[in-house]
């Protein structure tokens, strides 16, 4: 990190009240300094970097476009990276020049870097490596050939699509040790590519998905903050008293306790929030430790419930037994999905759905749909092993398996998707999890549906599950409340002091 620091202090402010003559030279904040360090110098046995893609989402004012114009020429020029291309990339060329320009601001003020780089009005080069900078727009008129080295990408929350970062991203293949570092400030458009590689990031913080070559940072104030209070503002402000004038935001808060279009811009910009986000309804740290060894064979003696949701190609199976057991709730879970599906890789959690099949999380049926007879005899295989009350089930694509297991004397029951069926065992497996008194297997596949739910009360305080993006996973969470929907657990969990029906 040492050496990350001396090359930053070497470089000049370009910009504001420390970019007057003469201009003084930068110095790392703390927090700069952790994500830099942890960025450039954590390394793999090979001695390449850990980190290929990062991460960093900030509120504006907080020096993104200064670090992200030392860190662009660092990688271009002090990178040992032979024609290395590094580009500052946006939605437009302005936009990207923003960051490219202060790197040539840095290069004409600072003698030794002048001597070496050549400075061009859209280029920055070395000709003794043959490496360059330069910025790059999702405007551009091709985006063909790139051999990308390092990618800064500004603002992702203004990218309408996921085509300039997906291409950057292909276009590292040829390259030892790729970099793609995205900084940006929150958005609104939860349909967009920002929010969905800020809920990709989010889940790997958790421990919800293992990504070993990502590395996430977010700044932003807690759920339960005063967005008010100017105690909380330094979480989403790391560089508050620095670049960030405390003076200026409380003028924004003035207007923004005034007006909902000033709330939601000071929310956004100066807080982080994502000001259209549903909040993710559960708590993940205490979903971690719920975790345990559960054998069906142990809970033989106990009542067994079971919740089915079921899907023919691109959605999970899920198949969800519940036992209860003094006022304790254990959930065992079983996922299924096509081979073939998983292995053509059509979507991007495909890969890690195929980690999860090897490891045993998943069950991959023969062909390009799901087969249903393998669900059914493991639900067969089930009943005989335990005391099975019940069948819950989605009567989406159900009619055939509940037909062939209504033959065989199981008693199934058909939940409605409805807020009336399911706000109540919602909210109990929430107040369960607080309470400390839901355990679960630990499946993997089950924390990842389980953090994609989000959910919103309206005015009766009913909630009711929905996807944090369209194309996230819910369905091992909505089979666990069609088992814990029956009026049977509901008389269970009464005894218990825990409310399922609102």
């Amino acid at each position: 990190m040492e050496d990350i620091r001396l090359y930053f202090s070497a470089l000049p402010h370009t910009q504001g009240e420390w970019a007057k003559p003469p201009a003084q030279r930068i110095r790392l904040e703390g927090w700069q300094c952790f994500t830099l360090g942890s960025v450039l110098g954590w390394r793999r046995l090979d001695g390449t970097r850990r980190f290929r893609f990062v991460y960093e989402e900030v509120a504006r004012k907080n020096a993104k476009s200064t670090k992200a114009a030392g860190l662009g020429m660092y990688l271009a020029f002090m990178d040992g990276e032979p024609g290395a291309e590094v580009y500052s990339a946006a939605v437009k060329r302005d936009q990207a020049k923003i960051v490219w320009l202060a790197a040539r601001r840095m290069v004409l003020g600072t003698p030794k870097l002048r001597t070496r780089i050549n400075v061009l009005a859209g280029n920055l080069n070395d000709p003794v490596t043959a490496s360059k900078f330069e910025p790059l727009g999702a405007d551009a008129d091709s985006t063909d050939g790139l051999n990308v080295h390092a990618a800064i990408v500004d603002e992702l929350h203004a990218h309408k699509t996921r085509e300039m970062l997906d291409v950057l991203v292909t276009a590292t293949g040829a390259r030892r040790q790729p970099l793609i570092f995205i900084i940006t400030t929150a958005g609104s458009n939860l349909a967009g590519v920002c929010y969905d590689t800020r809920t990709y990031i989010t889940k790997i913080l958790e421990g919800v998905v293992d990504d070993d070559a990502a590395f996430g940072v977010i700044y932003t104030i807690d759920d339960t903050d005063d967005w008010g209070d100017e105690r909380c503002w330094f979480k989403a402000n790391p560089n508050l008293h620095v670049s960030v004038k405390l003076d200026g935001l409380r003028e924004e808060a003035k207007k923004a306790k005034a007006t909902p279009a000033a709330r939601a811009a000071f929310l956004t910009k100066r807080l982080n929030v994502w000001v259209n986000a549903d909040l993710p309804f559960f708590d993940m740290t205490l979903w971690a430790r719920a975790a345990m060894t559960i054998d069906p064979a142990a809970c033989a003696g106990d009542p067994c419930y079971l919740g089915l949701d079921l899907a023919s190609k691109s959605d999970l199976a899920a198949m969800i037994a519940v036992w209860l057991r003094d006022g304790h709730v254990y959930v065992a879970t079983r996922f299924y999905l096509p081979r073939e599906l998983v292995l053509a890789g059509a979507h991007a959690e495909m890969a890690h759905f195929a980690g999860w099949a090897a490891a045993g999380h998943l069950t991959l049926t023969e062909g390009n749909l799901i087969d249903f007879g393998v669900i059914r005899e493991d639900i067969k295989a089930l009943a005989k092993l335990v005391s099975l009350q019940e069948i819950g089930y989605d009567p989406y694509q159900a009619t055939q398996i509940v037909t062939e297991l209504s033959e065989s004397g199981l008693a199934l029951v058909e939940i409605p998707q409805t807020v009336k069926q399911l706000s109540g065992p919602m909210k109990a497996v929430r107040d369960l999890l607080r309470d400390g008194k839901l355990h679960h297997d630990g499946n993997p596949v089950m924390a990842w549906c389980v953090s994609n739910v989000v959910a919103h009360e309206d005015a009766n305080e009913n909630v009711f599950p929905r996807k944090s993006a369209r194309a996230l996973k819910i369905d091992g969470f909505t089979a666990l409340l069609a088992a814990l929907a029956r009026p049977l657990v509901t008389q269970v969990l009464a005894e218990a002091r825990i409310t399922v029906l609102g």
